[in-house]
C-alpha cells in the first residue's frame, strides 16, 4: 500500500512540474511566431493583428517576457508611421494584460501612461491615478506613477 501510495504521488508531482515545462515552451513558440512577423521587412494590417495576437497567446502560457515589451513597442512605433489605426489600441491591450500578470513592471505603467498622455485620455488617466493611490500604500512606486500621472493630467487641464 505504501509502495503504490510513493509511485502515484512521484507521477502525480512529475505531471504537475512538467505542465509548467509545456506551458513555457507553449510561451515561446507563440513568442517566436511573432518575433518572425516583426522581423518582417513588410506585413499586412492582418499580420500585425497576429503579431498581437501571438504575443497576447504567448503571455498567457509565460507570464513574464520582458524582450515582448521592446518588440511590441517597435512595431506600434513602425505600425503607426505605415498608418496602421489600431496600433495604439493593440498596444494597450498588451500592456494591460502584461501588467495583469506582472504587477511590479514598472517599464510598462510608465509606457500606459505615455499612450493615455498621448491620447489625452482624461478619464483613463484619472482612473489610473485612482488606481496607484490606492496601491501607494503597500508600495511607494506606486506613489511615484501616481504622481507622474497627475503631472499628465496637469498638462492636459
Amino acid at each position: 500500500m505504501k509502495l503504490r501510495l510513493i509511485i502515484v504521488s512521484f507521477f502525480v508531482a512529475l505531471s504537475f512540474s512538467s505542465c509548467n515545462l509545456v506551458n513555457q515552451q507553449v510561451g515561446s513558440y507563440y513568442f517566436n511566431k511573432a518575433k518572425k512577423i516583426a522581423q518582417s521587412k513588410e506585413v499586412s494590417e492582418r499580420e500585425i493583428d497576429k503579431f498581437y495576437d501571438y504575443v497576447m497567446k504567448a503571455l498567457d502560457y509565460k507570464n513574464n517576457i520582458p524582450e515582448s515589451i521592446e518588440l511590441v513597442d517597435n512595431v506600434t512605433q513602425a505600425s503607426l508611421k505605415a498608418g496602421y489605426i489600431k496600433a495604439y489600441e493593440n498596444e494597450l491591450k498588451f500592456y494591460k494584460k502584461y501588467v495583469e500578470k506582472n504587477p511590479y513592471s514598472w517599464e510598462v505603467y510608465l509606457n500606459i501612461i505615455n499612450i493615455f498622455s498621448l491620447k489625452g485620455d482624461l478619464y483613463n488617466l484619472s482612473t489610473l491615478k485612482d488606481d496607484f493611490d490606492k496601491r501607494s500604500q503597500s508600495n511607494k512606486n506606486f506613489k511615484i506613477l501616481s504622481f507622474l500621472v497627475s503631472t499628465n493630467l496637469l498638462y492636459w487641464t
